[in-house]
């Protein structure tokens, strides 16, 4: 669960500390205060995959050689549990993918969050979900972060994102595990190219997206 009490921040609050200095301090204005910290924490704390180019022309993971015209896995981060918001449901990803062809051969990416049961079967459906990125097809052998088909930043979690539950020690060598509610995801990065080996994964890139 995200942990501002008030799943954002509150606005209103005095400019500094010396509007304030000398003066009783209400409790509303403390828990405002505790809320705006989580708030700001929520949001900064929730990179879940950051992974850089290692040079503009070499590197990453490539597609099976002998095999082309199939959607590939190449990576798969996670699972990670998610932060869920007021209304039950995980906040948004900003996902970002980018990589290489070989040059010649039409290859495009795709990034997603998937529960780890589905990602086999949603990374490489023909139409795929709001929780998958696909980006435009490309030639380039350059490294570099590629455009989606369409005007598209977030990857957007519906309904089907339930939590499970897992199970959890809370004391040092206690013998009655609990256990806690949590929406747990892969971020999956899959290629296709139209010829064997022609794409390569270089750099991804998902965060959540936590409403200020």
């Amino acid at each position: 669960m995200a942990t501002s009490s008030e799943l954002g921040q509150i606005d209103g609050l005095p400019g500094g500390a010396a509007a304030v200095s000398g003066t009783a301090c209400a409790t509303s204005t403390m828990r405002t205060l505790a809320n705006n910290l989580n708030a700001l924490a929520d949001e900064r704390s929730r990179v879940l995959v950051s992974f850089p180019p290692r040079s503009t022309t070499v590197g990453g993971i490539g597609v099976k050689v002998g095999v082309a015209s199939e959607w590939q896995r190449l990576y798969s981060f996670g699972p990670f549990p998610l932060l869920v918001g007021s209304d039950g449901l995980p906040y948004p990803i900003r996902a970002r993918v980018g990589g290489r062809s070989d040059g010649v051969a039409s290859s495009r990416l795709r990034i997603g969050a998937c529960l780890p049961e589905n990602a086999n079967i949603e990374m490489q459906a023909t139409t795929i979900g709001a929780n998958i990125i696909e980006t435009a097809a490309f030639t380039s052998a350059t490294n570099a972060w590629r455009d989606p088909t369409v005007a598209k930043t977030t990857l957007t979690l519906d309904a089907s994102f339930l939590a499970t539950s897992l199970a959890i020690v809370d004391a040092v060598n206690s013998s009655s595990p609990g256990s806690v509610a949590a929406v747990m995801v892969v971020i999956e990065v899959w290629a296709f190219s139209a010829a064997a080996g022609g794409a390569f994964c270089t750099q991804a890139y998902a965060a959540e997206q936590v409403p200020l």
